[in-house]
């Protein structure tokens, strides 16, 4: 479980009730929010949700980081951005009612229930 409520980097231990996540982890970023998580290298993992029940949660893909492995899911008050410099490849992303979606600098508000 991600435990710092100011956001910040992804590979800081500091950031996370327990060791950062690998390939076997089941990851939840679901701090109350608003927040960033930021991405700036390679990770994979079994499972990742990005979720709020108040405030918005961002998940934040740059700096030539990349997702290779696993499947995600953004959920109420979750945000998934990839800047340009961002890289997502084979991954399994499943979006829940209210997600909303950034890629290169572009924001989408969607109701979705479907695979993308």
């Amino acid at each position: 479980y991600w435990s710092n409520a100011s956001g910040r980097e992804w590979n800081n231990e500091e950031n996370w009730n327990a060791d950062i996540p690998g390939d076997l982890s089941t990851v939840y970023i679901t701090k109350t929010g608003p927040y960033n998580v930021n991405l700036k290298d390679e990770i994979t993992f079994n499972s990742l949700e990005v979720a709020s029940h108040q405030g918005p949660v961002k998940l934040s893909v740059s700096d030539n980081a990349q997702i290779s492995k696993g499947r995600m899911t953004i959920g109420t008050n979750g945000v998934f951005e990839v800047t340009e410099t961002g890289n997502v490849e084979a991954i399994g992303l499943f979006a829940e009612d209210l997600s909303f979606f950034c890629f290169y600098g572009s924001c989408v508000k969607r109701k979705l229930n479907k695979s993308l």
